[in-house]
C-alpha cells in the first residue's frame, strides 16, 4: 500500500472538528501542553495546559483531528485579510507580509500543530492528515500565500548575502521516497525572495520522527553581512 493509499484510508476514520466549545478548546490546550512539555519546549505548569493570546484572534480557527472519535492532533489556522490582519508570522515578517495584507491579499498561517504521541506512532500518516487542513483552507478562502523564521535573528533579511545550503527533513512513513518534491517548495520560495542569492545546494531526507510531530523541518546555512 502506498503512502497516498494509507493517507486516504486514515481519512475514512478522521473527523475534523472546529474547537468552538470551551470543552473542545480545553482538550486541545492540554494536548499542546503534553506535546510541548515532552519536547522540553515549556516548563511544567499546574494548569497542565498551553494557550496564547493569538488563540483569541477573531480570524483564528482551532481544529481538532479525531480518529475513531478520539482527539489525535490539532492545528490552528489564522486567515489574515485587510479587515482582520492578525497573524503569528506578522511579528517576524511585518515588512514583507504587512504590505501584502494591506494590498488586499489573503494569507493563511498554520501554527500550533501538535499530535498525541501514541496516535502519531500508530498512524504515521497523521501529520499529512492534519496539515491537509491548511491546504483545504487555502482553497476555501482563495488564499494568495500559505506561510512559515532568520529575520528574528538578523533583524532584517537584507543582511542575507547568499543561501549556501538547505537541509530539508520530512516527517514521513517508511517507503515514502519523494522527499525532494516536498522540499522543492522551500527552494522555490528562497529563490523568489532572494533571487540568485537564494540558489543553494540542498539535501532532502526522510525522518521517522520530528519534534512536536511537525511535518517538515528546515535547516539553512546562510552567508550574511
Amino acid at each position: 500500500m502506498t503512502l497516498s493509499d494509507r493517507v486516504m484510508a486514515l481519512l475514512e476514520r478522521v473527523d475534523y472538528r472546529r474547537a468552538d466549545t470551551p470543552e473542545d478548546r480545553e482538550a486541545i490546550f492540554r494536548l499542546r501542553y503534553a506535546a510541548y512539555l515532552r519536547e522540553g519546549a515549556i516548563p511544567p505548569n499546574p494548569a497542565e495546559r498551553f494557550a496564547d493570546a493569538l488563540d483569541e484572534s477573531p480570524n483564528a480557527w482551532i481544529f481538532g483531528v479525531h480518529i475513531d472519535g478520539e482527539l489525535a492532533s490539532s492545528i490552528r489556522l489564522h486567515v489574515a485579510t485587510r479587515q482582520f490582519p492578525d497573524l503569528p508570522a506578522l511579528g517576524v515578517f511585518s515588512d514583507l507580509l504587512g504590505p501584502e495584507i494591506a494590498n488586499g491579499k489573503t494569507i493563511i498561517d498554520p501554527t500550533r500543530f501538535v499530535a498525541d504521541r501514541a496516535a502519531s506512532r500508530r498512524f504515521p500518516e497523521l501529520c499529512y492528515v492534519t496539515t491537509r487542513l491548511a491546504w483545504l483552507a487555502s482553497e476555501f478562502f482563495h488564499t494568495h500565500l500559505l506561510l512559515a523564521t532568520v529575520r528574528a535573528e538578523l533583524g532584517t533579511l537584507d543582511r542575507v548575502r547568499q543561501v549556501v545550503k538547505v537541509l530539508g527533513m520530512v516527517n514521513c512513513a517508511p517507503g515514502f521516497t519523494r522527499t525532494p518534491e516536498v522540499i522543492d517548495g522551500c527552494s522555490d520560495v528562497l529563490v523568489a525572495v532572494f533571487g540568485d542569492s537564494g540558489r543553494h545546494t540542498r539535501s532532502a531526507v526522510g525522518m521517522a520522527e520530528l519534534p512536536f510531530d511537525i511535518p517538515v523541518e528546515i535547516e539553512m546555512v546562510l552567508e550574511i553581512d
